[in-house]
């Protein structure tokens, strides 16, 4: 009897587990919100207003919010309920935004489907960003931000179409995706996740990745050094100045902008720009424009 009791059991951990990773693997919409399989009907939408807003911080459980543009007032909707609640406080003399989402469940009480997003209007730059999340999606768009530091932890991020003087993203599990970025310096680091950027300008910039593959597309760097511990690097674009890439294990393919002339690797060329590459486990691969 004990032993039928532990098979039960058992088989009962093992649907609940895939129930868990099925609902949590639908939570990648940046578009429509939508991350989870039920709907808390608790949910009301309420919404505030603010003068200036020079500063953000967000610290959230779990949830999507978008933080963007908009020549309108500064608002913030959002949807509060049972499970769900914010604390909001706005200091009009240092114009700063400062919102702390709590997400309340047991373990018999799974609330994983909350499909409203959040959403932050701005009128203007930015001097500083700052958001802690632990699950769902991050979204900033629009936007010309000084300093910008983004940690998450089972969420994924994309930012867009923003101007942004210094960088620090952070994810521990989930993808880390950058379209048409201005960015000075940057610090990128994905610890369980795949990092894409695409039709961008970097200045400086350091990149790391433990389990996970980089792609880089239309993207140019003055510099950059990029570290990788198991994963793939591909790359299409260029870097003017200085390039440094460090592989364990995985395959690194650059797809140059310039011929062969003007770059210098690993020792070996006249050109300007030089780049070091090492890959102890997989192969490497560099092609030149013509």
């Amino acid at each position: 009897m004990k032993i039928k009791g532990f098979i039960i059991t058992g088989i009962i951990l093992l649907l609940l587990g895939i129930s868990i990773t099925a609902i949590a693997s639908t939570r990648i919409d940046f578009d429509e919100g939508y991350y989870g399989g039920f709907t808390d009907p608790t949910l009301e939408e309420k919404v505030q207003t603010f003068g200036s807003i020079s500063k953000i911080h967000y610290d959230g459980s779990n949830e999507n919010i978008e933080i963007h543009y908009d020549e309108g007032e500064n608002t913030f909707t959002y949807y509060e309920g049972e499970k769900l609640t914010y604390e909001i406080s706005y200091n009009e003399e240092l114009q700063e935004l400062s919102i702390q989402q709590n997400h309340h469940q047991s373990f018999f009480n799974f609330s994983f489907g909350l499909s409203k997003k959040a959403i932050l209007t701005i009128n203007s730059d930015l001097e500083e960003v700052s958001i802690d999340s632990g699950a769902g999606n991050v979204g900033i768009k629009d936007l010309t931000i000084s300093t910008a530091k983004i940690d998450v932890n089972a969420a994924n991020l994309k930012i867009e179409n923003c101007k942004i003087n210094r960088l620090e993203a952070e994810s521990d599990a989930g993808n880390v995706n950058l379209f048409n970025l201005e960015v000075n310096e940057s610090k990128l680091e994905a610890r369980a996740g795949n990092l894409k950027i695409e039709n961008s300008k970097f200045s400086s910039s350091t990149i790391g990745a433990n389990a996970g593959n980089v792609n880089i597309k239309d993207t140019t760097f003055d510099t950059l050094d990029a570290k990788l511990n198991a994963g793939n690097l591909t790359f299409y674009g260029d870097i003017l100045t200085h390039g440094e890439f460090k592989l364990d294990a995985g395959n690194l393919k650059l797809h140059l902008g310039r011929s062969r002339d003007f770059y210098k690797v690993n020792g070996e060329g006249s050109g300007d720009t030089t780049l070091i590459y090492k890959v102890s486990a997989g192969n490497q691969k560099i092609w030149y424009a013509e």
